[in-house]
This record gives C-alpha cells, structure tokens and sequence, in this order.
C-alpha cells in the first residue's frame, strides 16, 4: 500500500501483520484470526471491492452488529479510501432513509440478519450501487463478501490514502433533531488512540479488549480501531448478553472493560447469580454519566478485584475520547471527568466563549488533532460547533483549582426558572438518592409565570408506590428551593437509546412536557 505519511489505519494493520503475524488479532462469537490472516483477507477483500468500482473517497452505508465480516469490511475500506457510514441496526427505516439520504452512497453492505431491512432501503439507493452482504452466503441477490475474497489478490492496494482523507462518517443528532454526519479522518482516530494508549495505559499489545457496545458507534469503533492500531486482541460480540459477554471475558483473559451505569448493573446481577474469575481485567473504563459511589465499590469489590477505574467524557466529534479521570487522581468533588488527554486542549466559555473562573459553569470547548472535519455536506452547523477553532461540544462544566471537570449539564436540558438556571442533572443525582426511585429524568415544562417549571418524570421501584407530593418534599433541604419539582409524572420505563445509557429527553418532552 502506497501511503506518504504511513499515519493511516490500513498501514498500522500491515504494520503489525509484519510484526505480529501468527497473534489473535481479532475473534467474534465464532471464530478468532490472527494478524497475518486478518490482514491477507483484508487486503483480498479490499482489491475486490476496488474491481467493483469502490474507490477512494466514495461513501459505503454498512448496516450489522459486531462480526469479523464487518471489522473486515472496516479495514478494506480504510485500505481504498473508501469513507464508511455505519448504520445502527436498532434504528427505524425512516432514520436510515434519512441517513442515506444525506450521505448518498455508492452502496449498501448488511449482514444476512439484516437482510429484510436491507430491501427495505434499496430503493433509495442508486440501482447501480454495489450490493454487498457480509459473510458466506449471497441473500437478497448480494454479492457475498466472502466470494469477492476468494477473488481477490493477497497484495496490499496501490490506492493512495492519506492520513486527512476521511474515514469514516459516523452519525449523530438524529434524536434532537436532523441528523448530522461527522466526518473523522485517519488522523482524528490516530491521535484518539495514541491518547487512550498513552493516558489509559490500554490498548497495548499485550491488552485483550473485549467490547460490550457495537462497533457502529463512536466508542466502540475507536476502541476496536486503537486496539489494532497497537498491536491488541480485539474482541466483538453481535448483542451484549451479560452472560455470554461475562463468559468471553473470562474465556479470553480480558483485560480492559468498558461500560455504564446500566451495563454495570447488568453485569453484576448475571455474575452474583454465576461468579467468574476476572482476574485478567487491570482496568475498567465508566463511559457515560455519573457512577454512583456505592456501585463503584461493587464493581471494585465483585467484579474488578484487581482492575483500577478510569472515567471519561467523550462526544463523537472528537473522535470521541475528550477528558480522564486515572485511578490516582484526587478531584475535589465525586463524580468528576478528570482532565484532558494528552493532546487535547479543554476550556469552558461563557458569553461570547469568553473563559469563566473555577467554579464557575460554562460551556465545554475542545480543541486538539482528533476534533472532527465538519459535519458532512452541513457547513452552516461546521461553522457553528467549530467557531474560532473550538468544538463546542453542547455541554456545560464547571473546574475546579486542581484542572479536574465536572460535567454539569447538556445546554439543552437545562431548565430557565424565574431567570434561574437549574440544571437537570443536579435535581436528578439527588432525586435518585430517594429510596422508591428506580430511574429518574427532569424536564422543563412551560410556565407563564417563571418561563419554565422543573418536572420530574419517575420510574419506581418495583412495588413501590411513592407520591409526588413526597418526591417534591424529599428535595427539601437537599436542593435550592427553586430547583425543587413543582411538578412530578410517573412512568413505567423511560425511553433510551439502543444500549439503554443515554435517556431520549426529547421524547419526555413530547410524552410528558404539557399539562398532566
């Protein structure tokens, strides 16, 4: 592969093929390759896909879980050139027409088990498109990757690819509002790795990272890239089963675990029923939102006996990985997101992204080598999240005088009372303090006094019957009178994206933010 700078996401897999050719790069639910068999079959996947007309720049929709077929199907796109845009699988056909509205691609490759919602799409595609399915057999009148590997030839791709082309655009926004395609280069997800190898000590080439999440997402895809990019054993399962996932992370000697406040409870439910040996994990990473000090010291205690915890703040616009906490670091306050990494700079604004003082809350602004490209084919939004070289990321911190961050709020959740700002997530940390809250989202409701009124929107405990009158009071003395709940609905579930971390408020809203 004919590359000038050699800092492309191709070349780091040819790299450690040479280096590295008979070690397990990469295992799925059911097989494993190494090194040197992964790259070979990428490189004749990669030419193959070059014979169909697939080229540099050229925008490939994918549309599967977790399989060697798709990390293949990655890295024979990063090889030409080609951009790809992957879709969730739990997404409606509206949001995927939606999306491949927006990119127009030059093709479609879906896994058999998506086979259904694959026709669904092929007429909002281009007739002519390539028709790819991943793996063996060639469903729905797809060309099966598995014969365009038998095909093609072992030798890298002479495609040209530079560290700034594109490559892939991942998708987001697509719950609050139009959707946005973020372009991230090589590059972005190079200094993305080369940050989390340096600040959280993994991956290494010794490291088995064993992947709770999809890999079309943001986190799961620059976690699953950086571990090839050091030489690691990548380890990607097609649905997060708490039991399997436990299982593999045993059989495998996983070394580094990821997850949130949800997966964190399921994974300690399933192993207090059936306990394994996790002796192997050094390390484990709290992705999203806050974590709870007593569930901290059970996943210490019962799960992670000899790992260390880390925590994060990430957004896909960076690539995603933007601030740390490390074990070792003592912030004034619990819970904190720690400092920037290694390469990044983070600062909060204030009006006019003016800089605020410690304490103080203002807006998160980022800015460092693997800060998206822009937002693709949407300038009027680049200039937006990008003005004056900062990302500003929709997201409200506050420091303290040691540099460590504290996330405070999305901008867009915050709730104006009487001309006082209230932000959601404090009432929520004290809110699930009460005994009979199970889940908890606050919202703002129109009020024509105030502007906005706080409301609580609460999920009990399982046989718990609490009123809102008792929820309201139990603010009492906890929070400022203003930020109380004037206001509280209850609710059986609360809607969430598809790995269950992230609360769909703007459907609260529709549900829950009018008159009770």
């Amino acid at each position: 592969m004919n590359q000038g700078s050699n800092m492309t996401l191709g070349a780091a897999l040819e790299r450690n093929a040479a280096k590295y050719p008979n070690k397990k790069a990469v295992r799925d639910h059911r097989a494993e390759l190494t090194y040197g068999q992964f790259d070979r079959r990428v490189n004749r996947l990669a030419n193959a896909l070059a014979g169909q007309g697939l080229g540099r720049g050229a925008r490939l929709l994918s549309l599967g879980s977790n399989c060697l077929e798709l990390m293949e199907l990655f890295l024979a796109c990063l090889k030409i050139g080609v951009v790809v845009c992957p879709l969730d699988t739990r997404g409606t056909l509206q949001d995927q027409v939606a999306l491949a509205t927006l990119v127009q691609p030059c093709g479609l490759a879906f896994h058999p088990e998506q086979a259904a919602r694959a026709q669904e799409l092929q007429p909002h595609l281009d007739n002519q498109a390539p028709w790819i399915c991943l793996g063996s057999d060639a469903v729905a009148g797809a060309t099966a990757t598995e014969s365009l590997i038998a095909k093609g030839a072992d030798a890298a791709p002479k495609t040209e690819v530079t560290g700034e082309d594109v490559a892939f655009v991942l998708f987001t926004g697509g719950t609050t509002g139009a959707p946005k395609g973020v372009e991230l280069s090589h590059h972005n997800l190079i200094w993305n790795a080369i940050n989390v190898i340096a600040e959280n000590r993994s991956p290494s080439p010794e490291a088995v990272i064993c992947y709770p999440m999809q890999i079309y997402h943001s986190g799961a895809l620059s976690r699953f890239l950086a571990t090839i990019f050091a030489g690691g054993t990548f380890v990607g399962l097609p649905k997060f089963d708490p039991a399997q996932y436990l299982d593999t992370l045993e059989a495998e000697g996983g070394t580094f675990v990821v997850g949130n406040q949800a997966i964190w409870e399921m994974l300690l439910r399933e192993n207090n029923r059936r306990g394994r040996c996790l002796d192997a994990v050094t390390s484990w990473l709290h992705a999203q939102g806050d974590l709870d000090l007593d569930l901290r010291e059970r996943l210490e205690r019962d799960l992670f006996p000899r790992g260390s915890m880390y925590a994060s703040y990430a957004l896909t616009e960076a690539s995603p990985g933007v601030t740390v906490l490390k074990p070792w670091d003592q912030p004034r306050q619990w819970p904190s997101i720690g400092r920037a990494y290694l390469t990044l700079e983070v600062r909060l604004g204030g009006e006019d992204d003016q800089p605020v003082a410690p304490g103080e809350v203002g807006q998160i602004l980022v800015r460092g080598p693997n800060v998206m490209r822009g937002y693709y084919r949407n300038p009027e939004a680049t200039a937006q999240a990008l003005a004056g070289g900062w990302l500003h990321t929709g997201d409200l911190g506050r420091a303290d005088d040691l540099g460590c961050l504290y996330f405070v709020d999305r901008i867009k959740d915050m709730i104006k009372s009487g001309g006082l700002n209230v932000y959601a997530a404090e009432v929520e940390q004290v809110l699930r303090g009460h005994p009979e809250v199970q889940e908890v989202a606050v919202i703002g409701v129109p009020h024509p006094q105030w502007g906005e009124s706080v409301r609580a929107v609460i999920v009990p405990c399982p046989g718990a019957q609490p009123s809102g009158e008792e929820i309201i009071e139990f603010c009492r003395g906890r929070l400022a009178s203003y930020k109380k709940p004037t206001s509280v609905a209850f609710a059986e579930m609360l809607p969430k994206d598809s790995f269950g971390s992230k609360i769909k408020k703007n459907i609260l809203r529709e549900l829950y933010g009018r008159d009770l």
